[in-house]
Parts: structure tokens; C-alpha cells; sequence
């Protein structure tokens, strides 16, 4: 179910909801666009890279920017539009950007969607939202699948089973490639090491569950993970707090 379009002057507003995976194809856009999960993951191919980013991420995609999207989950994307000619001052809103989404930029989004904005509080609410924007750090903590073929093959069959363990050399000489090369491919187009990679990509795959109340311990052991404690570790290594702590504000 969508929304009803909100157009509030040069900044267009709506929330789409959606019950299964949901996928709009490669395009590109006039406008600038604000995306942010409300609930759920989303998936993003950009720039020769596929993103999942969760609902504490808010990326800005610049106009003309051929990106796919993919809701991975049962979930509600916002999206803003936002005029070619406006975005918050700095020189990095030239690209492909993912930042905090921090709790007062998600309201003002949420807020926007509504059918009782009046004109006069627009320009307040956009200059605020663009203020926060340019003092949000950018995200650490995005997933990013590898271009090369035969590495990003790898990991798409990680993001299926979360709790396959075959080392690279492993993965290297079952797919018939040196183990070297898919290193490198891991390295030079995630920004991490072959370890780091399955490690986030298995917390990303925890969000949802987390959410939804499961058991912390089944998370570990669902992810291949022999102990709750070295999978809260790797938790915390990723997303700065406690597989607990998180549920109890996203449960919230």
C-alpha cells in the first residue's frame, strides 16, 4: 500500500509499504532522492556496488543517478524527492551518500508524509532536516557486495546461508579461482577482508529476527556462531551496541 503523494514546494514526500520482497528496476530520477527504511532492508545497486543498508541508515541518491532498489523485507520505505537544485551544503551530496539516520531527520520525514503539513512549516522543516544532513557522519557499516562475478557469487550464497564457514581457500578451490584473486576482489571493492565481510554480512542478517523478539542464542547458532558471547562480540563490532540493546529499541 502507498501513501498518498505529498508535494510540499520543491520537496515530495511519500511512504510505501510493502508485505514481501519488492523490487523497482534500474532508473534514474530528475529529482534528488532521500531514502530510509522505516521498517525492514533494503538493497540498493549503485555505482557498481549493491548496498543493504537497515533502518538506521538514510541514503541520498543524486538526480539523474541510475540506482536499482530492493525492499528485502516486509517494511515501509520513505522516500523524499528533492529538486535538482537544492540539497544541503557540502560537496559530498554529489554522490551516492549514506549517513545516520538520526531520530528527528526520520520524524521530519515521517512528518512530511502526512496530509496536514501546512505551507509555513515546509521551509522550516526542510532547512532543518538539510542542517542535520550535513552533520551526519557517513555510515561505516553498510554492506557492500563485490563487482567481480565469482567473489560477489560468494557472497550472495553467504547472504543465503548466514552460517556457512568455508574459509576463501576453500571457496577458492571449489569455484576454481586462486584464492588471491578473490582477496583482492573482497578488498579493493568492499573496503574489507574476506572475514570482516561474512562477519557483517551475518549481523545484517540478524536485524530482522532481533526485531522481532527471537532469542539471542538461536541468532548466534542460526548464523554459525558455537557461542552467544563471540556472536554479541561480533555484534558490537559492527553496529556499536548489543544484539539485546538493539531489539529493545527496534522492538520499541
Amino acid at each position: 500500500m502507498t501513501t498518498p503523494e505529498r508535494t510540499i514546494g520543491d520537496f515530495h514526500v511519500f511512504e510505501h509499504n510493502v508485505e514481501t520482497v519488492t523490487s523497482f528496476g534500474a532508473h534514474r530520477h530528475r529529482e534528488h532522492q532521500i531514502a530510509w527504511m522505516r521498517q525492514g532492508r533494503m538493497q540498493i545497486d549503485v555505482d557498481n556496488r549493491r548496498l543493504h543498508l537497515h533502518t538506521e541508515h538514510m541514503i541520498w541518491l543524486p538526480s539523474y543517478l541510475v540506482h536499482e532498489m530492493t525492499i528485502m523485507t516486509a517494511g515501509a520505505l520513505v522516500s523524499a524527492y528533492v529538486h535538482p537544485e537544492l540539497s544541503p551544503g557540502g560537496q559530498r551530496w554529489q554522490r551516492p551518500v549514506v549517513v545516520t539516520a538520526h531520530p528527528l531527520a526520520t520524524e521530519l520525514l515521517t512528518y512530511l508524509t502526512g496530509s496536514a503539513v501546512h505551507d509555513e512549516h515546509r521551509e522550516q522543516c526542510v532547512q532543518t532536516l538539510f542542517g542535520l544532513l550535513e552533520r551526519a557522519p557517513e555510515r561505516k557499516d553498510i554492506l557492500a557486495l563485490p563487482h567481480d562475478r565469482r567473489a560477489r557469487a560468494i557472497a550472495a550464497a553467504i547472504l543465503d546461508n548466514p552460517a556457512d564457514n568455508r574459509t576463501l581457500q576453500q571457496w577458492a578451490h571449489e569455484t576454481g579461482v586462486s584464492t588471491k584473486t578473490l582477496m583482492r576482489a573482497f578488498s579493493a571493492e568492499t573496503g574489507l577482508s574476506y572475514t570482516q565481510w561474512r562477519t557483517r554480512a551475518r549481523m545484517h542478517s540478524t536485524l530482522e529476527a532481533l526485531a522481532a523478539g527471537q532469542a539471542v542464542a538461536t541468532i548466534a547458532a542460526s548464523t554459525g556462531y558455537s557461542t552467544t558471547s563471540g556472536f554479541i562480540a561480533a555484534f558490537r563490532s559492527v553496529f556499536g551496541t548489543t544484539p539485546s540493546a538493539y531489539a529493545r529499541t527496534h522492538r520499541q
